[in-house]
């Protein structure tokens, strides 16, 4: 359901329209310094907004849903013409209005910048910023700001219908939170995305502690649990959580493992490895027979 930007605390006017530069479109995705640079600065971002919202009493949710905007948001707009700062305050101030949470701009800006109302010229100058970048995020969103986060599928699968371990749990709710440092938040359903954590967390815990036919409650897509692994992977590796990255990677071996057992029982099962196979009857059969039979079978 959509929300009006009177319901979000605006107001439009004629004058709403962003007093920064001219918009730059991103660099294309083959600019691999680029991508390194935007990929350590959402890092950053997020992980400051996670350390503001424990500050300021804000639930994670909002800042899952201000990751949201924030990777929307650069979708469309580079970070040489956006200050990330700007944006990253931006973003959470508006997550905390279509959350519901109550956050106030001078906390963010405090926070932020280190600048407090006192300062009134440097403190009107980072207002003003916000504002404008928070009014073309609204423009870019259509107005839509509602959110769909995994979490809930997530929860009702484990809780509801698999009764999952608690190391289970913790172990999924940490990869979810993570994934908000990527833009598969913004590229695959939330239903999708828990299922596949699911299914990625469960392959990192002792399989003992999995209950039986667990996976016929969870649909795999095993392409996104590919992704989720890989960038999961990537972003332990970028902040040197070494005892996740070998968790993970352990996952890996083991999947790999069980791929190429499965292949080999494959091809022992296969009609063509079936049909390279004797019967005792053919091996009491003389070799004259033998030879007259395969060209029967040829013929035929």
């Amino acid at each position: 359901m959509k929300r009006s930007l009177q319901e979000l605390g605006g107001s439009p006017s004629e004058d709403a329209s962003p007093s920064s530069a001219p918009l730059q479109k991103a660099p294309k995705l083959d600019d691999k310094k680029y991508l390194q640079v935007k990929y350590k600065q959402t890092c950053e971002m997020y992980a400051k907004m996670q350390k503001c919202a424990l500050k300021l009493s804000v639930p994670q949710m909002t800042v899952a849903t201000a990751m949201v905007f924030f990777h929307k948001f650069y979708s469309k707009y580079s970070m040489e013409t956006y200050p990330v700062e700007t944006v990253g305050a931006a973003c959470l101030f508006l997550g905390g209005k279509a959350e519901s949470t109550t956050l106030r701009m001078k906390g963010i800006i405090h926070f932020f910048f280190g600048v407090t109302e006192a300062q009134e010229e440097a403190y009107q100058k980072h207002r003003n910023d916000i504002t404008d970048v928070e009014l073309q995020l609204i423009q870019h969103l259509e107005f839509d700001f509602t959110v769909v986060h995994p979490y809930r599928f997530f929860i009702k699968k484990l809780d509801n219908e698999i009764r999952g371990s608690r190391d289970w749990k913790q172990l999924g709710w940490r990869l979810m939170n993570d994934l908000y440092n990527t833009t598969l938040c913004i590229k695959c359903p939330p239903d999708a995305i828990a299922s596949a954590v699911i299914h990625v967390a469960a392959g990192c815990i002792e399989p003992t502690s999995l209950p039986p036919n667990w996976q016929q409650h969870v649909p795999v897509n095993d392409e996104l649990v590919r992704k989720i692994w890989s960038s999961t992977l990537n972003f332990y590796k970028y902040s040197g959580d070494q005892e996740l990255c070998a968790v993970l990677e352990k996952r890996q071996k083991f999947r790999l493992q069980r791929a190429e057992q499965q292949k080999a029982e494959g091809q022992r099962s296969s009609p063509e490895s079936l049909k390279s196979l004797k019967s005792p009857q053919e091996h009491l059969k003389s070799p004259q027979e033998q030879v007259k039979n395969e060209e029967k079978s040829k013929a035929s």
